[in-house]
């Protein structure tokens, strides 16, 4: 049996590789590098995350499934930016897990991806 001790990386699928890019810049302290394989995708990175979006013709709903969690040190950091941006978002409290439960605060992209900040309790 193997027994992860992290995701390394995951996938998004986007409609509009700019358009994501430019929302993710927006919040984020990430990094955008070309991916070598593909003109259509990018390599997202900071220091303790990395990711990839690549633009793809799938359905929005499909596309608005997907759903991306960052934990951060502070949720109403982020609340206070997602305001400023006049971008609508939902907060609330996890607990039913064992080892790592927290407050989190939500929102959509222009996709309908759902992207979450989790703050540990």
């Amino acid at each position: 049996m193997i027994t992860p001790f992290e995701i390394d990386h995951i996938t998004l699928q986007v409609s509009n590789l700019e358009k994501t890019k430019s929302h993710l810049e927006s919040i984020f302290d990430f990094k955008f590098l070309p991916h070598p394989c593909s003109g259509k995708m990018l390599a997202v990175e900071s220091e303790n995350v990395h990711l990839f979006i690549q633009e793809s013709e799938f359905p929005k709903s499909f596309l608005s499934k997907q759903h991306i969690s960052f934990e951060i040190k502070d949720v109403n950091d982020i609340k206070k930016k997602l305001e400023k941006m006049n971008i609508e978002y939902k907060i609330g409290t996890f607990s039913s897990f064992r080892y790592k439960n927290y407050h989190w605060v939500e929102w959509r992209d222009h996709d309908g991806i759902r992207l979450e900040c989790v703050q540990k309790i």
